[in-house]
């Protein structure tokens, strides 16, 4: 009787705690907004965000028309932004650099538009 009494308690605090797990929702949080242009006045627009733990942080960028998100991945220097497919922006000081994955290999750089 003792060891089903040992039992139940331990049962009961392991779904407490199971619960208590899976109550706990993640926010996504807008963290700051920047436009970058390059020579030709082409804009980029880019969008930060992180969940309310700080566990990712992510962009939304706008470019040509075309809306991308990308999560932060590990750069040595600056901040690297990554999605493994399409396109990739590297961010260092007031510079914004852009690799487009085409057939050809492009990197544009873009600058802060610090007019708006």
């Amino acid at each position: 009787m003792r060891k089903i009494k040992r039992l139940s308690i331990h049962f009961l605090l392991f779904i407490y705690a199971c619960l208590e797990c899976y109550s706990y929702a993640l926010d996504v949080e807008k963290d700051a907004q920047s436009i970058f242009v390059d020579n030709k006045k082409e804009e980029i627009i880019l969008t930060f965000y992180s969940l309310s733990d700080k566990s990712l942080s992510f962009i939304k960028l706008i470019y040509q028309g075309k809306e991308y998100t990308l999560p932060q991945v590990v750069s040595a220097d600056g901040a690297r932004f990554d999605d493994g497919r399409d396109i990739a922006i590297w961010l260092k000081g007031d510079r914004l650099y852009l690799d487009k994955n085409t057939q050809t290999f492009q990197r544009k750089e873009f600058f802060l538009d610090t007019s708006k």
